[in-house]
């Protein structure tokens, strides 16, 4: 290989600052593994297969073991639990670190001027797609230590004249590795057969060592290759067959022709709007939905791509509604962009222009230049890069137009391609290096500056802060532990003056709002309160799960008045008779227990089963107030019972759209109208009815807003208010009737 001298070697403060910005982003992606942030599109399959060692070496699924097993290693040595996702997700960003390190090491020799060398270093450490894919769990974070890896290896095989089998069965084990890390890297045996072949015509080895370099750095990578094709081909199943056009085409198939890669189109001006991959950026303010950007042959590979570069598509590093947790099934629908990101993103994506450009204009130079280099034999640091990451991208990029659904599934997302975007931006900045600045020394601060400039706008945009008041409102809500934010909140009340009253469950208080929705005061330390009613008198009563199983009596002002607990199992949503009795679903033991306000049984009813009078996951409790009937959530069973108020069963009737007991089935009776709300969390609505069980219609926001997993209904006056526990916020519904 050719050596190239810089003219003006780097101070060694410059490293100082790649080492605060490495340092940074690593920061960046260790914050976002505490609220979530390794939680990407296929997390609950990656997190499946981490977790059960019988499905690592699954070879139906589109990625090799090898990281899997390594997972596995942790897993068995952390257990399950939230550290051992956290833990691993920090592994990734601390090892893609040293990567990027090495990285900029081996590309520096090649820079001119230490400034634009600098640029680089700043733009490529806050990439937002690099940040972001270190850190979300699966095997995409691999691939730039990988390639990383095979540049070490590549370069010493190249420099070194007097051990050249030794590197080369070193290059091929790191080779070996990579593909069964990822198995995109098998684009990479034909390119290094390619270089191999120049540098045996130019070298004039002779041919019986020409194979014994080739044998020794490409035979286990091949063979695992094979492998890896022969496994998955005996061993079918969803994930290797949902990847390619079925047999015989499909409608609308395909979804990206090579019009579509190789061309721009006026379309991919919108998504300068920086539009969210999952659904629009404000559920309250829709503007470019998801719908709209996997549109078949509205944009481009470069449009998509661009975006998918400079922006959190999809809002890996957003905001989880729920609490992280490692049963839970997490998936990146449910983060929430806050409105004032958007902009930030906005401003991302504009700025990325440039550097886009350059990477398009510096990446077809650098491989025309590594070309003649090959032919010449003297290959340069910049050239093996372009050959491998050229081959690496082409690999991802040719078959586009051949994968089933690919504008719908992400082909184009910019995770898949990380090692080539490093030749990418690379060949641009050398680009300005080599033609363009020339003794210019306004031209690398300008450059630098940009960089700078962009890292500041991906910090803004990825970091964990809220630049805007917290949200303080029932009505705004939002996942977290703040004020007016809740976690995984079960159940609603309204006193007699219309303050709105929450059970923030997994927070483990009560919080209070008024009428307007505006944040009060918080009741705390509870212990999983899933049901909360309050009487005329304005005494709140609290229902407990955790370990006390219990109901608590509060004053007005949250006092400790009483607690009961005569055998409850599971005690959730609570109900007031018209004479303050209060009714209590004990779930656990399938019974409605009623008391007297001060806190004596009065009547219990129930069993588990499908008869009259009986329950299979029962949820909820209402008192209609001019009759005394009181009307129990069956969810289960897929009906409404109504008995009298000392437990006689009176009448039953059918609700289809329940049959799973998933405790989100609430109901509410309105005695002026005649009319019963029962939320309905699957299909996010609320169904009415008479008080007979006749079928009136359903109910939903005033748009733009929507359901997101209906808990708990509350009535005040002419408003139905709906807790969505998906979304941690509460919506009103104004009842046109009152």
């Amino acid at each position: 290989m050719k050596g190239r001298q810089a003219t003006t070697r780097p101070a060694s403060r410059l490293r100082i600052l790649w080492v605060c910005a490495i340092a940074g982003a690593l920061l960046l992606q260790i914050l976002a593994a505490f609220r979530g942030g390794y939680v990407g599109p296929d997390y609950p399959w990656i997190l499946e297969r981490l977790l059960n060692g019988s499905k690592i070496f699954d070879f139906s699924t589109t990625s090799p073991p090898t990281y899997y097993l390594l997972g596995h290693a942790l897993f068995l040595l952390i257990g399950r639990n939230n550290a051992f996702p956290i833990t691993l997700s920090i592994i990734q960003a601390t090892i893609n670190a040293l990567a990027l390190w090495w990285f900029f090491i081996y590309t520096e020799r090649r820079f001119s001027s230490p400034f634009i060398h600098l640029g680089l270093v700043f733009l490529l450490t806050f990439l937002p797609v690099r940040v972001i894919h270190a850190t979300v769990l699966g095997t995409d974070w691999t691939t730039i230590p990988a390639f990383v890896l095979l540049l070490f290896c590549f370069d010493k095989f190249l420099r070194d004249e007097t051990s050249t089998p030794l590197n080369a069965t070193l290059f091929g084990l790191a080779l070996a590795l990579a593909v069964w890390l990822k198995y995109s890297f098998m684009a990479l045996i034909p390119a290094v057969f390619l270089v191999l072949g120049g540098i045996c015509i130019r070298r004039t080895w002779e041919p019986r060592r020409f194979l014994a370099i080739c044998a020794l750095s490409l035979t286990l990578p091949s063979a695992l290759a094979l492998h890896s094709f022969w496994a998955s081909s005996r061993v079918h199943g969803y994930n290797t067959e949902k990847h390619w056009i079925p047999k015989g085409g499909a409608p609308g198939q395909p979804e990206m022709n090579y019009s579509d890669l190789l061309g721009v189109k006026s379309a991919d001006l919108a998504l300068f709007k920086a539009p969210e991959y999952w659904r629009s950026p404000d559920h309250r303010a829709p503007q470019y939905s998801h719908e709209d950007i996997k549109v078949a042959h509205k944009h481009s590979y470069l449009g998509l791509s661009h975006m998918g570069v400079f922006t959190d598509t999809m809002n890996l590093f957003q905001i989880l509604p729920r609490s992280q947790s490692i049963g839970r099934y997490l998936i990146p629908d449910f983060k929430v962009r806050r409105p004032w990101k958007t902009p930030v993103m906005q401003a991302s994506v504009s700025l990325g222009a440039l550097w886009t450009v350059l990477a398009l204009i510096g990446t077809a130079w650098l491989v025309f230049r590594a070309a003649k280099d090959l032919y010449k034999g003297e290959l340069e640091r910049e050239d093996v890069l372009a050959f491998l990451g050229g081959a690496y991208f082409l690999l991802m990029f040719l078959p586009i137009p051949f994968t089933d659904q690919s504008a719908g599934k992400g082909y184009w997302t910019p995770r898949l391609i990380l090692p080539p975007l490093l030749f990418f931006f690379c060949a641009g900045f050398l680009l300005i290096d080599r033609k363009i600045a020339g003794a210019s020394k306004t031209i690398p601060c300008i450059l630098l500056a940009l960089a700078v400039t962009q890292s500041a706008i991906g910090i803004v945009m990825l970091a964990g802060i809220d630049l805007t008041e917290p949200p303080v409102t029932a009505f705004e809500g939002g996942q977290g532990s703040g004020k007016g934010q809740f976690d995984d909140p079960r159940a609603l009340a309204v006193d007699t003056v219309g303050n709105i009253f929450v059970a923030d469950t997994d927070n483990g208080r009560i919080e209070k709002f008024s009428p307007k929705g505006t944040f009060v005061a918080s009741i705390e330390k509870f212990e999983a309160p899933n049901g909360i009613a309050i009487d005329r008198a304005g005494n709140i009563y609290v229902a407990e799960i955790g370990s006390k199983h219990r109901v608590q009596k509060l004053g007005l002002d949250g006092t400790f008045i009483a607690e009961w607990a005569p055998g409850l199992y599971g005690p959730r949503k609570i109900a007031i008779g018209p004479d303050d009795s209060i009714y209590v679903v004990d779930s656990g033991r399938n019974r409605i227990v009623k008391f007297s306000p001060d806190g004596q049984v009065l009547a219990t009813w129930g069993s588990g089963g499908s008869g009259d009078g009986q329950f299979k996951g029962l949820s909820s409790v209402a008192v209609d107030a001019a009759n005394n009937k009181v009307y129990v959530a069956d969810p289960v069973n897929s009906r409404i019972q109504v008995f009298d108020s000392n437990g006689k069963f009176l009448n039953k009737w059918a609700v289809p759209e329940w049959g799973q007991g998933v405790g989100y089935e609430d109901l509410a009776v309105d005695s002026e109208t005649g009319r019963l709300y029962a939320s309905s969390a699957h299909m996010s609505t609320i169904l009415v009815f008479d008080l007979q069980g006749n079928r009136l219609g359903t109910l939903m926001p005033t748009p733009p807003d929507k359901l997101d997993g209906p808990s708990a209904l509350a009535l005040a006056k002419d408003k139905l208010f709906v807790l969505n526990t998906t979304s941690a916020r509460v919506s009103v519904i104004v009842l046109q009737n009152r």
